[in-house]
């Protein structure tokens, strides 16, 4: 192999390389989503390596047998772009708060300045250029090898044969009874939108009330966190308490719920009645998960996730994060799609997660788009309570809107109406747990929970549930029996990393 063939070998090599690693650690995944979930990965690495050659052709132009020191720049691109987030650790680990105006992006310039300079000091040194040519395709080599033996030895989960993992060919209890499971995010129940946010959404729940709607709320909502309510619900269960021995289990934690072989027990339950599972979600945690099919636009939904997955290493992880567009809108899908999975005659259960009550505060009132800052998910500051406020107005309206579209086409439909915590303008994350006020662990554990259930199963709505209680409400309903209610608790956690970042507490009484 000549010299010109192994340094175009090289660029195309270390072009290469994040892509395989990536797909190397990714392969269920991969394989999960589907071949056009990489998309975007293999056009971000094919642009790369076009640039490569275009800089090497260029380089070997302007002086024969050059273009040596294009496949040291083209590595220490790749290093240095693909390293952002492990230079990001690093800045936190050494300097911490101490030197907060020495921000990554300033650390990762610097890196740059200096990779610079030792490539210039070093560019005529061929035994350097000839060390990145081996290293780049030693490197994209043993990655290749990698993902062949993942490729190999990678067994799908036994969808098919585990125990409630596909629908049952069972007849319906009552015709017409589909599950629409509404997670309207960080949606807070009367107590916090009163006491907090001084706003009383009493209209709301009377106008829900006269479509025959309960207000089953606790106002003690079993977790504060989305990750362990949603878990929670579908696991029918809780998924971690006081007991230290299930603090750090992702089990069942949403969604990695959802990556068992064996189904969660709300869906393993409904399944066995013969409902087929829809999942209508924003890209948050996804929407194509084992045991439910994708309601939105999964080509949309899904390659964002992978292709997020792929650039978070890089300085575009957050970049991304605030730009790019909200890809899918849970409601819409619904009512766009509905019409067109009714088709096969199946009961349904559509599990539809809203994000437009929760920060940033996207809608106004009239739910018209505001510019936000996409990345300021805990953006719980004080003063933005009336923004707030105008998000579960906007809510409210998309929400009867739907309900009605709904209740058209099956009037017998079970419905769920749910928040998975409240609000957090007053909780102090950076303070223990135990030194919360009971106001803010009150007004966190403020959640809507309004049900609408066929006339048979209303008997079992006589008391306030919380959300893993509504849910095998929700399952007992569609098997025509009485529930079997768990406890209600309330526990606590925090989103702030040090001794308690695993730390799951039994709240007090508020």
């Amino acid at each position: 192999m000549t010299l010109n063939s192994r340094r175009i070998c090289a660029i195309l090599a270390i072009s290469t390389w994040p892509a395989l690693n990536f797909l190397e650690d990714n392969w269920a995944e991969v394989v999960r989503r589907g071949p056009r979930s990489i998309f975007w990965v293999a056009l971000y690495t094919a642009l790369f390596a076009v640039a490569g050659l275009l800089a090497y052709r260029i380089a070997a132009r302007r002086r024969p047998g050059g273009g040596g020191l294009v496949v040291g720049v083209c590595l220490a691109t790749t290093v240095l772009v693909f390293s952002y987030s492990t230079l990001d650790s690093v800045r936190d680990w050494v300097l911490g708060d101490s030197l907060a105006w020495f921000t990554t992006p300033m650390a990762w310039v610097l890196v740059i300045g200096v990779a610079i300079a030792l490539m210039y000091r070093f560019r005529r040194t061929t035994k350097l250029h000839d060390a990145a040519i081996t290293f780049s395709l030693l490197a994209a080599g043993l990655a290749v090898a990698r993902l062949i033996v993942e490729m190999v030895d990678y067994t799908p989960p036994p969808v098919e044969q585990a125990q409630g993992g596909l629908p049952a060919d069972v007849p319906p209890r009552l015709p017409g009874l589909n599950v629409y499971y509404i997670l309207l995010d960080a949606y807070a129940g009367r107590a916090a939108l009163r006491d907090v946010a001084h706003f009383d959404n009493a209209s709301f729940y009377e106008d829900l009330e006269q479509r025959g709607f309960r207000d089953v709320s606790t106002e003690h909502s079993n977790y504060l966190r989305t990750v362990l309510t949603l878990g929670g619900i579908f696991a029918l269960d809780y998924p971690r308490t006081d007991d230290p021995s299930t603090w750090r289990s992702m089990k069942y934690t949403y969604p990695e719920i959802f990556d068992s072989g064996t189904p969660p027990a709300l869906i393993r339950r409904l399944h066995a009645a013969g409902y087929t599972g829809w999942h209508s979600a924003t890209p948050w945690g996804g929407c194509t998960h084992r045991y439910l099919h994708c309601l939105g636009d999964e080509f949309m939904l899904e390659t964002d996730y992978v292709t997020r997955t792929f650039l978070a290493p890089t300085p575009l992880g957050r970049p991304l994060e605030i730009l790019r567009a909200n890809a899918e809108d849970a409601f819409e899908s619904v009512e766009t799609r509905l019409p067109l999975i009714e088709q096969d005659g199946r009961q349904k259960f559509v599990f539809v997660h809203l994000m437009d009550a929760h920060p940033p505060f996207q809608y106004d009132e009239r739910c018209n788009k505001k510019w936000v800052k996409a990345d300021d998910w805990n953006g719980w500051h004080k003063g933005l309570e009336h923004e707030y406020v105008d998000a579960i107005n906007c809510s409210n309206k998309r929400v009867e809107h739907l309900i009605d579209f709904i209740l058209s086409r099956h009037p017998n439909s079970i419905i769920v109406l749910q928040g998975d915590h409240g609000s957090a303008f007053t909780v102090e994350w950076d303070k223990p747990m135990a030194q919360w006020s009971k106001r803010s662990i009150a007004e966190r554990a403020s959640y809507l929970n309004i049900v609408l259930a066929p006339e048979d199963c209303r008997r079992w709505l006589d008391h306030p549930l919380g959300q893993i209680n509504t849910a095998r409400f929700v399952a007992a309903c569609v098997e025509g029996r009485a529930p079997e209610y768990l406890p209600e608790r309330t526990y606590m956690t925090t989103y702030s990393p040090g001794d308690e970042e695993n730390v799951v507490r039994l709240a007090p009484s508020f």
